[in-house]
């Protein structure tokens, strides 16, 4: 059972070898029995950038990761979508578990005027602080952000800095609290052990680690939500129309 764990304690059961199987036990909600599935692991290649104009000429973007091309493939979208003239922008955080901290920053940048986006500090009190810079494209169309519990590190330095700036409300589910600086060694095995040196904290100094954002407006996901339909994002598009 992977009750009671952590999100990388889960994935550490299922990720392997590729090629290699791992067979999954699945228990879905209201149903007593359970069954199991045979997965053959491979590498997955998703797309980084989803993007598309709603209804209500709302712009979309949801960012999956924070890899190397995550800010030009985000400037990409946006400057595609803002030629449409949208009403207001939801950036979609949600099951994003992060990546590079310089992504992060300049992913932030894009959306926001000059001032601090994340604070590093480490046991000493050491601390360096990473900031953002006027005269980027998204910094004036209003915003909304969509999190979940799958949000992480990454994600929660832009959804973090986003939020105690005033630049865009966090909608959705708190996230998972991962605002730990890690440095990886690694082993002679082909193991690698990462060791946490330092913590990171939002532009008012809120520490990320463990305590996750909480959303300005809560939008639960039920479990036996039709595939088809998206509470969350439903609810970013009346908050952007409506203001409230």
């Amino acid at each position: 059972s992977i009750i009671g764990m952590g999100l990388y304690e889960a994935l550490s059961l299922i990720r392997g070898p590729e090629n290699s199987q791992v067979v999954l036990e699945i228990a879905r909600p209201g149903e007593e029995d359970t069954f199991t599935v045979t997965i053959t692991r491979a590498r997955i290649e998703l797309p980084v950038v989803e993007s598309r104009m709603l209804d209500e000429d709302i712009a979309y973007i949801r960012l999956t990761e924070f890899d190397g091309n995550a800010t030009s493939a985000v400037k990409e979208a946006l400057e595609t979508l803002l030629d449409d003239n949208p009403k207001g922008l939801i950036f979609d955080l949600r099951d994003n578990p992060g990546g590079l901290l310089t992504q992060s920053i300049q992913v932030a940048d894009l959306f926001l005027d000059e001032g601090i986006v994340a604070i590093e500090r480490d046991s000493s009190g050491n601390e360096q602080e990473f900031g953002s810079y006027d005269g980027d494209l998204g910094e004036d169309i209003p915003m909304v952000v969509l999190i979940n519990g799958g949000s992480a590190s990454a994600s929660e330095i832009v959804a973090g800095a986003l939020q105690d700036r005033g630049r865009a409300p966090l909608i959705g589910e708190t996230t998972l609290g991962k605002g730990s600086v890690q440095l990886p060694h690694n082993l002679s095995d082909g193991s690698q052990l990462r060791v946490t040196i330092a913590r990171w904290f939002t532009p008012n100094d809120t520490s990320i680690h463990e305590n996750g954002l909480a959303p300005d407006v809560e939008a639960p996901y039920p479990q036996d939500t039709p595939v088809e339909e998206d509470p969350q994002l439903d609810r970013a598009v009346t908050y952007l129309l409506e203001g409230k």
